[in-house]
């Protein structure tokens, strides 16, 4: 298959429309906000001017945040790699469609039988019929029918099928259930190790591909609204589900299985205000529903006539019976569902890792008895977030010639994060109705920072295989595989490792908001020693966050890394965005205790810490303006400079871009003549200073602009031009070693940009042309008199 980008599915987590994930889901500001948010978007800024009602309306984002995310904000998720604007790989799988997908077993007009009520295919919300024959529509499933047959190709070598396909079956024990059971119930069990060999995943392979071949004679897929199958007279109320999977007849009266995928999932891939990571988790996700149905269709080509048509065998001692999600469940390691249900945008994947628990009652084949007595159900629900990073992996065919030929599917979850939530459930078993399911009660979710309930034996086999990797003792292909492995825990690790480095920073972020209300108040009631005590109390607290600023932003360029380089956007905007109001409030007391007329001695230690901080932030600033490595002047006024601001969020580097103009005008007048010293000092001096004082109070003024600003003023002068050399070359002394400290680790753009700045204030410094032409009078009245004295010993 060639590689199929993900639609046009680059819409970022910035600037989201408010009723993108659903009507039922959008912030309400407070009453005389004039906010545009959506709720959906980071947050975690101090904006310009910030106030308590400022402070408090991101409060009531957050809050709005937690709620429908489940105790988590977007600005979380986003560190954890869960939710991106950054646009995903192509996916380049090169296995076939698998004939069982092929366009010829689904569903055409006119094929249904002429009992069902509705005949006629439903459209899509584009207006197209819902058929795979619509090109629009096949285009659209090609990655999922990719994904889906690639999961069929490996489906022979898991345990699961090979129970269901040559496993035991025994009856089901009357002792399973306190309920009468009905006559020809059965389990399916694993084969014992004995009987399992290499040689058995051949014997599975064989008998997996004649039961594919058998079901593709009846088989027929299509797509119905998840409320509504074409043989329902009117909606069923509460119904949505996913898929279903339907023994019957076509329009020829034959024997048919119908698999009706929810159109809503198909809808999922025709949007574009998908993020690029939203559209390839719907494309994983319909691809395991797929499989999930095409398991419901395996046994229906399989199973015995002498059991009963209205249960599906029971796997192992399993508490009730759905081959689905049992499959789901071994083969995947749990239940994925979308953060937020269809048909609203998913926004993000989880995993269900305790199946069967209370709350997974209602997905058994309906009607059928609960086994009381078997294997218990779970009491609580665990569920996990799934990186992007996973969907990403899965759609690349190196990741299956390397990870999942050598470790199977239990490699998938490697990446997986420990942070989730869960849901505990409260059984009564006095209170159950006829078919033996007790009522329940249940908890509110609960956040939980450790992943409770998922198997990790895999996992740990996985570390133990790898730390036991010795290159001269592994064929090629084999090695390839345990370093992939390697590489890709390695990054899972560091994952881990920004997210806790960033969480570690927000939470100490409120209690700063909190105090610079404080310092506004004091500031605005003119107390010196108030604003002394809090500003000394914000600097203690921003010392140490602004350190973790630069360790989260040098972690987050090794993620970068690990992914082949490309640049997170919505990483580095929210560690940008931390830096600009960070920056603002920094400013805000530089601009204070700068005014302060005959400063203390700890007001003047207050001012140096400062100045420290605000070039300790400049570092991230460096890095991450301008957005690419190559932007030029002007480049946001140019089609490319103009695509790649829409990839942030609105307006993001304004107030950046703004200052470099003004940074380029001051560049030009300082290079006008041939040499230094012939600058128009004037105009260089009267827009340094308007710069300065546009900028007074909590403005996002970087540090270098400040620093060169301040250095301008300094050399632009009459005064300075007076000076001797040696008493300019005190004054440049005091410039060149801030300029020199943020070359340090900068990138070559600004590392160049700083050089030539370097070199222009050393010119200043030194000798100016009368001088040079003093100097030079007096080395040749000194070689004048050196010679007239050799003359003198010589006669």
């Amino acid at each position: 298959m060639a590689t199929q980008k993900y639609g046009n599915a680059k819409s970022t987590i910035f600037n989201v429309s408010r009723d993108k994930y659903g009507l039922t889901r959008v912030f309400h500001p407070v009453s005389a906000s004039t906010s545009t948010a959506s709720g959906w978007s980071p947050t975690g800024h101090l904006p310009q001017g910030a106030n308590l009602e400022t402070i408090q309306e991101e409060k009531l984002v957050e809050d709005f945040q937690r709620r429908n995310l489940y105790d988590f904000t977007v600005r979380e998720l986003v560190d954890l790699d869960v939710i991106s604007s950054r646009v995903l790989e192509e996916g380049n799988l090169a296995n076939p469609i698998h004939p069982i997908f092929s366009r010829n077993v689904w569903e055409q007009v006119g094929q249904r039988p002429s009992d069902w009520h509705l005949q006629t295919p439903e459209l899509t919300a584009r207006g197209d019929m819902c058929i795979m024959h619509n090109p629009i529509i096949s285009e659209a499933m090609m990655p999922v029918l990719t994904l889906a047959s690639a999961f069929l190709s490996r489906m022979h070598a898991v345990p699961f099928f090979d129970a269901l396909l040559l496993g035991p079956r025994r009856p089901m024990e009357q002792s399973s259930s306190t309920t009468r059971l009905p006559a020809g119930l059965c389990t399916f069990w694993r084969r014992t190790p004995r009987q399992n060999s290499a040689g058995d995943f051949a014997e599975c392979n064989k008998k997996f591909g004649l039961a594919l071949r058998r079901l593709h004679k009846t088989i027929r897929w299509g797509f119905a609204p998840g409320t509504r199958m074409p043989w329902d007279v009117v909606p069923t109320k509460g119904s949505g589900c996913l898929g279903i999977t339907h023994e019957g007849k076509n329009a020829d009266n034959r024997d048919t299985i119908w698999v009706f995928i929810n159109q809503s999932l198909c809808d999922l891939l025709l949007r574009d205000d998908l993020t690029s990571a939203e559209k390839a988790g719907a494309q994983y996700s319909l691809a395991i529903v797929m499989c999930h149905e095409l398991t419901h269709a395996l046994w229906f080509s399989i199973q015995d006539p002498k059991l009963n048509k209205d249960y599906e065998p029971f796997f192992e001692n399993a508490p009730q019976c759905e081959l689905g999600f049992e499959m789901e469940n071994s083969v995947f390691g749990g239940v994925i569902e979308a953060l937020i249900p269809l048909p609203a945008a998913p926004f993000a994947y989880a995993m269900g890792c305790t199946y069967p628990n209370y709350g997974n009652m209602d997905q058994r084949i309906p009607g059928t008895i609960v086994m009381d007595n078997a294997k218990a159900y779970y009491d609580q629900s665990f569920q996990y977030f799934i990186p992007i990073q996973t969907f990403e992996d899965i759609r690349k065919q190196t990741y299956w010639d390397t990870a999942i030929r050598q470790f199977g599917f239990t490699v998938i979850h490697t990446r997986s994060i420990k942070h989730g939530w869960k849901v505990d459930f409260a059984p009564d078993w006095k209170d159950v109705n006829r078919e033996g399911r007790p009522s329940y009660k249940e908890s509110l979710s609960a956040r939980v920072n450790y992943l409770q309930g998922i198997p990790l034996s895999s996992d740990d086999e996985i570390r133990v295989l790898v730390s036991k990797y010795d290159a001269k003792q592994l064929p090629p292909k084999k090695k390839a595989s345990f370093k992939f492995i390697e590489d890709l825990i390695i990054s899972a690790r560091q994952e881990e490792e920004f997210y806790d480095f960033t969480q570690d920073q927000e939470d100490k972020l409120w209690e700063v908001r909190e105090t610079f209300v404080s310092f506004r108040e004091a500031q605005n009631t003119d107390v010196t020693e108030s604003v002394d005590r809090i500003a000394h109390d914000l600097i203690k607290m921003l010392d140490q966050a602004i350190t973790n600023h630069k360790e989260t932003f040098l972690l987050l360029q090794k993620s970068e890394t690990l992914r082949g380089g490309e640049k997170f956007r919505d990483r580095r905007a929210t560690l940008f965005r931390w830096n600009i109001g960070t920056r603002r409030l920094l400013n805000e007391l530089f601009t204070l205790i700068n005014d302060i007329p005959n400063r203390k001695r700890e007001s003047e230690a207050i001012f140096m810490q400062l100045i420290d901080l605000l070039y300790n932030l400049e570092y991230v600033r460096l890095q991450i303006f301008p957005p690419t490595s190559t932007w030029k002047i002007y480049q946001e006024k140019t089609p490319v400079g103009i695509e790649e601001l829409k990839k942030w969020p609105k307006d993001f580097f304004r107030q950046e871009l703004a200052e470099s103009e003004l940074l380029v005008q001051l560049s030009e007048i300082a290079n006008t003549a041939n040499t230094a010293t012939k600058f128009d000092s004037t105009e260089c001096h009267k827009i340094s200073k308007e710069i300065l004082r546009a900028n007074r109070g909590g403005t996002a003024l970087s540090f270098y602009c400040r620093t060169l600003c301040e250095s301008l003023m300094m050399v632009a002068t009459p005064a300075f031009k007076e000076q001797s050399l040696a008493e300019r070359k005190v004054v440049v002394d005091s410039i060149t070693p801030w300029l020199v400290k943020m070359q340090d680790g900068c990138t070559p753009n600004w590392h160049c940009t700083l050089e030539r700045w370097l070199e222009w204030f050393k010119m200043i410094g030194s000798r100016n042309e009368e001088e040079k032409w003093s100097r030079e009078e007096e080395e040749r009245m000194e070689e004048i008199l050196e010679e007239r004295r050799k003359r003198r010993t010589r006669y």
